[in-house]
């Protein structure tokens, strides 16, 4: 049988059907099929089933080696024939009725085609090498097979299926499963012949119909009784007669007489007994008249609710101690549109109880992932009273709509049976185009019925006495994994083989990880497994398996009814973002099928359970967070944070907030912060800081998953409170733009939404703040990080008696004040001298209101923070540092109190280049007070070592120094001969060598270069000073007692 076409040149399916009663053994035995001429099939052809089952014969299940080629056909004069050998390959084809389809090409000619012998032989071999028999060893098996082929065909000009008619009046039903009447027409493009009967041939796609004898009407009354054929459609001509209708399973043959004529588009109907359950993938239709045959005909939809699925939550049976409803969900495409007048039925299996005022949701799908779904407005729901297993949806909003070809999910809460059915039943859905009027239950009108629908139910079982899934909510910031503890007791025993399998929600991992990602659906040992924790009285569990988000345990001995359960388990961290109603764990008792009687019979759910989880967030993984750049520790400081990451999940913005571990109200300032963000060792340019207030700064910026960021925030003012700052970090995504909804006005012109999103550096801030509103768009977090604590501030300022290199000895005063409050005794006060200078020990003298102390000395330590040895003076505190005292001209009020010390210090050697050593070294001094009370560096392991955690308060570097002057060094002043006398006028010579070159770049304005020289008492300066006028290099003297200022020309 030709099951596509049977136009000349066109691609076809062949199908097969025969017997055997010698089997055909795998690798030696053989079908071999010879063809008319010029068919054409691959070489490498490959046998395939039917959807349809065409009764008595079955398909052939057995695996197929299938070579195709040309063969010289000596029994017709030579002729080279198609020909194709299939073997099986592992097992026998057994005696009995086969069938089995092959793809080909027609011939390219009819003309040719019907010149050659049209027979198809079919022979069956116990043993065959190739048709030559070149071994020798062909044996046959069966006696050959030989059918009359089919007619090729020219094409057909034009034919179809009418579709403008009365359902009613032609008797056509586009319903499932329904039988109906189909008016198809055709055009045949030359005159048949006047002689003989004709054949007319409809194939209709798989799952069609027709009967045995079946049922064709040519003449008036096809498109009712007493109408008219419409244009531009005829009847057959009066003299043309229909002889037989035979039916085989989807194609009818039909004999005529002939006096068709060509050029008239010919109207006939056609019975088909019974249609499919469902629209075929391949819907096409084919036709065929005399010599010539249709190219494929477009089939209609059937009017059912297309791609029928079904989900249920909760498939155990009711329990009435503690009543939960379950949500059963149902996904569909309407074939017929379904607006404000009409409704959809929906019945349940037996037992299932839908309340009168049932809660149901309707979303219209979306096709794209980023595109989120659309609710459909007004669906109201109303059971029955008492309830029953039916209820009625209808669209309350005028505007509202279950369009045509659109993809829509129903949720519908109902009642389980509160037993467990023998079987699973099936769910029907219907539409109607009108509604029974008022809220009163109505049957409503069959003439109004639009598309049906039918989906099996799942299995209602059993459930457990009681599962209860504890989540810890006590987990480090540091893990990367979630322990669980289930509880669990069964109203049934446990047979030897049984299995009680958990399936954790969505992004949950209970399995060790595995190196080769094609082994991820493996079962293997879990990442963690208590049993009976806390309580050894329990029932002993099995060692479980995991793989994925699933735990298995298989019994390897029986248990009583009412035995109980516990364990502890380790997922590794969530990493999806799910709904509440997506947070389920599901459990189910699997009993073993163990039966001689039925030995294919498959494992039963006997008992399940659900418990519901509060959505777990996923945790950024890989997370780290540390200062950066100068320090930054007191209260108030402005300093550098880097944050890394890597994301679990897509995102669109992060967001960085603070607050002070046990402080209310207190959180840093982001108000001036910058960010940076690097990704792979590249600066990402597309990215927009969002200030929103001073309390969170959001960075908007296009987040992978999997992929490892490094963000800078430049800037980030401390709390002004001391503590640990714990810092919370988030990525949300953009919220899903919601598809254009249908409605009734473009319920037939359906337009795929447009998606115009700007991407997240170029979006509108205050759109960005908006994302940030709603927990859904919240995608992974780090909450609650324990950063280093702030620690109190020191204010100071400094001033030095000599601000140049090589002074030894020199003073210096500082002024500091601590907040935010006292400095406790027995602390200790650190002054840390800036690289390459000194302190004279001994010299430290407290000024006003400093307290008293103990001099330790200078101390050098190593310095985690700098990483490198440091020199500081140390003084231990025998009395609290204030932090503010009553002010001096109001008592009442308190000022902050500002205390005064000096200090002698050697300023640094002259450096040979100036301008690198201040380039490279760092001058600020550094002020802290610490908790450590006695005279080594640290109570650390290594008392060499400063402790960063013991420090309480500091000024954090913030005081920048002193920019040292070079010192004039090898100073020597030379008297004339003899003029080291008393009270004399002498001339003397002034010698001194400077480190780097002076030159005066310009002269204008009274700028100069200018030597000051100070005499030691006594001794007075002319006040025009210079011994030799004109000097080459000096212009003038000024001198003025002990005090001379020598003008230079242009360098020294």
């Amino acid at each position: 049988h030709s099951l596509l076409t049977t136009v000349q040149g066109e691609s076809n399916e062949l199908l097969f059907t025969f017997g055997t009663v010698t089997p055909v053994m795998p690798q030696q035995g053989a079908i071999v099929v010879e063809a008319p001429l010029n068919f054409v099939f691959e070489t490498a052809c490959v046998p395939f089933n039917s959807e349809t089952h065409y009764a008595p014969y079955s398909p052939i299940l057995v695996r197929l080696d299938c070579v195709a080629q040309d063969t010289v056909f000596l029994r017709v004069g030579g002729v080279l024939r198609p020909r194709f050998t299939m073997r099986p390959v592992d097992e026998p084809i057994l005696p009995g009725l086969w069938s089995f389809q092959l793809a080909c090409v027609n011939p390219a000619s009819a003309s040719d085609a019907a010149a050659s012998p049209n027979t198809f032989i079919l022979r069956t071999y116990a043993t065959y090498t190739d048709e030559s028999n070149s071994q020798g060893i062909n044996a046959v098996a069966d006696v050959d097979a030989t059918i009359e082929g089919f007619h090729i065909r020219e094409q057909m000009p034009e034919a179809e299926i009418v579709h403008v008619v009365d359902y009613a009046l032609s008797g056509r039903d586009d319903h499932p499963s329904m039988h109906s009447n189909l008016i198809l027409a055709f055009e045949l493009r030359s005159e048949p012949a006047i002689s003989g009967h004709h054949f007319m041939e409809v194939l209709a796609p798989d799952g069609f119909y027709f009967r045995t004898t079946c049922r064709v009407k040519i003449g008036p009354g096809i498109f009712g009784v007493g109408v008219k054929y419409p244009s531009p459609y005829v009847p057959f001509e009066s003299g043309v007669q229909v002889i037989s209708c035979q039916g085989y399973f989807h194609l009818a043959l039909m004999e005529l007489t002939p006096g068709l004529r060509r050029g008239k588009r010919y109207a006939f109907s056609l019975r088909i007994s019974r249609q499919p359950a469902a629209t075929p993938t391949r819907n096409e239709w084919r036709l065929a008249y005399g010599t010539e045959a249709s190219q494929a005909i477009t089939g209609y939809p059937l009017w059912a609710m297309q791609d029928l699925t079904l989900s249920m939550l909760l498939t155990n049976r009711l329990n009435e101690a503690a009543v939960v409803e379950n949500i059963v969900e149902l996904v569909f495409t309407p074939t017929n549109t379904v607006t404000v007048t009409g409704m959809v039925l929906l019945v349940g299996p037996s037992g299932y109880k839908i309340r009168i005022d049932c809660d149901v949701e309707i979303f219209q799908l979306s096709s794209d992932i980023t595109v989120a779904d659309a609710v459909v407005p007004g669906a109201l729901c109303t059971g029955e009273q008492p309830p029953t297993n039916r209820a009625r949806i209808r669209l309350q909003s005028e505007t509202a709509v279950l369009a045509s070809g659109v993809r829509y999910r129903m949720s519908l809460k109902v009642r389980n049976p509160n037993y467990v059915p023998p079987s699973a039943g099936y769910w029907f859905i219907r539409s109607y185009s009108d509604a029974p009027a008022g809220i009163a239950w109505t049957e409503p009108d069959q003439e109004t019925l639009l598309d049906t629908g039918k989906v099996a139910s799942l299995p209602i079982s059993e459930f457990f006495t009681y599962f209860i899934v504890r989540v810890s909510n006590q987990v480090s910031p540091l893990e990367t994994v979630l322990p669980i503890e289930f509880d669990f007791e069964l109203p049934l025993d446990i047979a030897n083989g049984d299995r009680v399998s958990i399936l954790g929600p969505p992004g949950y991992d209970f399995a060790r990880p595995v190196i080769d990602a094609s082994l991820e659906f493996e079962f293997r040992q879990c990442l963690s497994f208590v049993d009976r924790p806390g309580s050894s009285s329990l029932a002993e569990l099995p060692v479980p398996l995991c793989a994925g988000r699933e735990i298995r345990f298989t019994f390897r001995r029986a248990h009583a009814p009412g035995e109980q359960f516990r364990f502890r388990i380790l997922t590794d961290w969530p990493h999806k973002t799910l709904l509440d109603v997506q947070s389920v764990v599901k459990v189910v008792l699997i009993r073993r099928h163990d039966s001689v009687l039925d030995p294919l019979g498959s494992d039963v759910a006997v008992a399940t359970s659900v418990a519901f989880l509060a959505p777990v967030v996923p945790r950024l993984r890989d997370f780290g967070l540390s200062r950066i750049g100068p320090r930054a520790e007191a209260i108030a400081s402005m300093g550098n944070v880097m944050i890394t990451f890597k994301a679990s999940q897509d995102a669109q913005a992060l967001v960085v907030t603070t607050r002070v571990d046990m402080v209310l109200f207190k959180h840093a300032s982001f108000a001036s912060t910058s960010a940076e963000v690097t990704v792979r060792e590249q600066v990402l340019k597309e990215l927009q800081t969002i200030h929103d207030g001073s309390s969170r700064v959001v960075v908007a910026f296009k987040i992978s998953a999997s992929t490892m960021y490094g963000v800078v925030l430049r800037s980030v003012e401390n709390p002004d409170a001391i503590g640990t700052v714990l810092w919370t970090v988030q990525t949300y995504s953009r919220p899903k733009q919601e598809s254009t909804l249908i409605v009734a006005a473009s319920a037939t012109g359906i337009v795929a939404p447009v998606i115009d999103e700007a991407p997240p550096h170029t979006t509108d801030p205050e759109v960005v703040l908006l994302w940030l509103q709603s927990r859904s768009n919240l995608r992974d977090e780090m909450v609650d990080w324990h950063a280093s604590p702030t620690v109190g501030r020191i204010d100071m300022h400094a001033t030095i008696e000599s601000g140049f290199f090589d002074f030894t000895d020199t003073l210096m005063s500082f002024t500091m004040s601590v907040a935010p409050q006292d400095a406790p005794v027995d602390h200790r006060f650190l002054i840390f001298a800036p690289f390459g200078w000194e302190f004279v020990v001994g010299s430290f003298q407290a000024g006003e209101r400093f307290p008293d102390i103990f001099d330790m000395g200078q101390l050098f330590c190593y310095d985690p923070t700098q990483v490198r040895e440091v020199s500081l003076y140390a003084l231990q505190l025998l009395a609290p540092i204030r932090a503010s005292m009553p002010c001096k001209l109001n008592p009442t009020k308190l000022c902050i109190n500002e205390v005064g010390f000096t200090i002698r210090v050697n300023t640094p050697p002259t450096p040979a280049d100036l301008a690198r050593w201040r380039r490279q070294t760092h001058q600020a001094w550094l002020l802290q007070i610490d908790s450590h009370a006695n005279e080594t560096c640290s109570d650390t392991d290594d008392d060499r070592r400063l402790d960063p955690e013991i420090v309480a308060f500091s000024n954090d570097a913030s005081f920048a120094g002193f920019v040292l002057k070079e010192s004039l060094s090898q100073l020597v002043v030379l008297p004339e001969p003899g003029g080291q006398k008393s009270r004399q006028h002498i001339t003397m010579s002034v010698e001194f060598v400077t480190s780097s070159a002076l030159v005066l770049q310009d002269s204008s304005g009274g700028r100069g270069i200018f030597l000051r020289v100070s005499a030691v008492e006594g001794l007075e300066f002319d006040g025009g000073c210079l011994a030799a006028v004109p000097d080459p290099d000096y212009a003038s003297c000024s001198g003025d007692a002990r005090l001379a200022v020598v003008r230079v020309r242009t360098a020294i």
